[in-house]
């Protein structure tokens, strides 16, 4: 089971459509930890970028625009945005203890 889940891999080159990327934590065999407040740290490379990170938990008070976030339920959200350039977009997510996840994304004209 892959713990990043995307509502798209291919998103439009035009520096505004968007891509939500859920990171859940799992354990050893892939299966949801929902207790678990990892703090996830989110990277990007590549033609876009990150604009906002959130966990659904309504008391954080936490900037959205941090690449950290705390995760509620095992849960954790990163909102990357595309570049005016057509290319790929890696995502990365990593937390002390856990094995980092990646994703490709594509944008497209």
């Amino acid at each position: 089971m892959n713990p990043l889940l995307f509502n798209c891999t291919n998103i439009k080159a035009d520096a505004r459509d968007l891509s939500f990327i859920t990171a859940r934590v799992t354990d050893k065999r892939g299966y949801p930890v929902p207790d678990a407040s990892n703090v996830l740290s989110f990277t990007v490379q590549g033609e876009g970028a990150l604009v906002a990170t959130d966990n659904g938990y309504q008391a954080d008070t936490s900037s959205f625009s941090n690449a950290s976030r705390q995760c509620w339920k095992g849960l954790a959200l990163a909102i990357v945005q595309s570049s005016q350039k057509k290319g790929n977009i890696t995502v990365r997510v990593s937390s002390p203890g856990l094995a980092p996840a990646m994703i490709t994304l594509k944008t497209s004209r």
